[in-house]
């Protein structure tokens, strides 16, 4: 009576839509793809640099604990030498390089490019190996 199950129209037997079985695989093989994707995407570092920011006073250090509050720099380092090292993202290196000239911040880049250096050392990292196990001899 006009059901047509492989376009998920209404079936006549129940309230529920109907689907070939070519569609059903379709659908699962497309959630699976996306969870796969979304599990093997990794935050890319390229373009991002670091800076030694030289601090001269409590109000430099507050200045750059706001920027990392509001998601424009991230600290990945503190020394007792008032010296904060800084990962700043592409879109946030104009903003963070205004508020370092306005606060007169003796600044120096220490990587250009992170995405560049991590995808260096993937490549100098050897893979672990496994070892054929032994019998010791006693």
């Amino acid at each position: 009576s006009g059901i047509n199950a492989e376009y998920g129209e209404v079936c006549a037997r129940c309230p529920n839509y109907c689907f070939d079985m070519s569609t059903l695989f379709r659908f699962a093989f497309l959630c699976l793809a996306l969870i796969v994707g979304i599990s093997n995407s990794y935050r890319s570092y390229d373009g991002y640099k670091i800076f030694g920011v030289t601090l001269k006073s409590n109000a430099d250090h507050g200045k750059i604990v706001d920027l990392e509050s509001e998601d424009f720099l991230e600290i990945i380092s503190e020394s007792r030498s008032n010296l904060l090292e800084v990962l700043i993202s592409p879109k946030n290196l104009a903003r963070c390089q205004q508020v370092f000239r306005s606060q007169n911040l003796l600044v120096e880049v220490i990587n250009h490019n992170v995405g560049a250096h991590v995808r260096k050392e993937k490549i100098r990292t050897p893979r672990r190996t496994r070892c054929r196990r032994r019998k010791l001899l006693l």
